[in-house]
C-alpha cells in the first residue's frame, strides 16, 4: 500500500472514532435528558394530586357554603334572631366602616377606631374600590 492509502484509511479510522464518540456523547446525553424528564413528570404527578385534593376540599367548602346558604342562615344570623347584642354591635361596626371608607378615611384608620382587623377593613375597601369602579 502506497502512503495515500495509508492516509486515506488512517483519516477513515479518524473519522470512524470521531463520529461513534459523538454517537455515544449523544447517547448520554439523552439519558440524562430522559432521566431529568421523567423526574420532572414524577414532580407533575405529585402537584396534580396535591391540586386534585385541594381541589375537593375547596370543593365540600363550597357545598357546605350552598348548603348553608340554602337554609338561609348564617352564624351571624342565627346570634341576630337570638338577640344577641355583641353581633348587633359587630354590625353594627361595620356598617360604620363602609361609611368612613366611603368618606375616603385611610382603610388602617378607620380599623384602629372601630377596633377591627386591618385585613378585613383592607378588604373592604378594596370591594369599595371596585364597586366605584365598574
Amino acid at each position: 500500500m502506497t502512503s495515500d492509502g495509508w492516509q486515506l484509511v488512517f483519516i477513515d479510522a479518524l473519522f470512524l472514532c470521531i463520529a461513534g464518540g459523538w454517537g455515544l456523547w449523544v447517547r448520554s446525553w439523552l439519558r440524562a435528558e430522559r432521566k431529568e424528564i421523567a423526574g420532572c413528570l414524577e414532580d407533575l404527578k405529585a402537584q396534580q394530586e396535591e391540586f386534585g385534593r385541594i381541589s375537593r376540599r375547596l370543593q365540600n367548602a363550597c357545598l357546605a357554603l350552598e348548603t348553608r346558604m340554602d337554609r338561609g342562615t348564617t352564624g351571624e344570623e342565627n346570634l341576630k334572631r337570638r338577640g344577641d347584642p355583641q353581633a348587633e354591635e359587630q354590625e353594627d361596626r361595620y356598617d360604620r366602616a363602609w361609611k368612613l371608607l366611603g368618606k375616603g378615611q385611610p382603610p388602617g384608620e378607620v380599623a384602629r377606631q372601630l377596633q377591627l382587623g386591618v385585613a378585613e377593613v383592607e378588604l373592604m375597601a378594596r370591594i369599595l374600590r371596585h364597586k366605584q369602579r365598574s
